[in-house]
């Protein structure tokens, strides 16, 4: 009888070492993209509309306030971007160009993923910026491309 109470005590031992989950880790880096449309609502802001493809689909509304160093060549922000499943807050710095041909601004730098909600609340991530700035018609076409996981 204790051969057959120590075999289901060890047996027992066992299958509970298989039942502990093991650590949760993160997802590894995957392609994220971010691309939209903003209007100017102010000297410092924009909103507009986004869609996001790679890591995950999503679409909605983004906002933005900004600015411009004194001397005109660097724009630092932070962009809002609302959507389905949660919200995702980037700060973005790029350097500003003006293509003598048109007339429009280049907005080229950086973006890094600082925080979120809902489905997003653990995305980390960032890449690269660009954006074509059209002063005389207020708007402002974006894409960020980079990487991104969830922790």
């Amino acid at each position: 009888m204790k051969a057959r109470s120590s075999i289901f005590v060890i047996f027992l031992l066992v299958s509970m070492l298989f039942a502990i989950p093991a650590p949760v880790q993160a997802t590894k880096p995957v392609e994220l993209n971010f691309d939209g449309y903003l209007w100017f609502t102010g000297d410092d802001s924009a909103e507009g509309c986004f869609w996001s493809d790679g890591l995950f689909e999503d679409g909605g509304s983004w906002s933005e306030v900004f600015f411009i160093t004194k001397n005109g060549k660097t724009i630092h922000g932070v962009k809002t971007l609302e959507a389905e499943y949660g919200t995702i807050i980037l700060k973005f710095q790029a350097a500003l160009s003006v293509n003598e041909e048109t007339g429009l601004l280049a907005a080229d730098g950086q973006y890094t993923i600082i925080s979120g909600t809902g489905a997003y609340e653990k995305l980390h991530g960032g890449g690269v910026s660009a954006a074509t700035i059209d002063l005389k018609n207020g708007m402002i076409y974006a894409t960020y491309t980079g990487t991104g996981h969830f922790d």
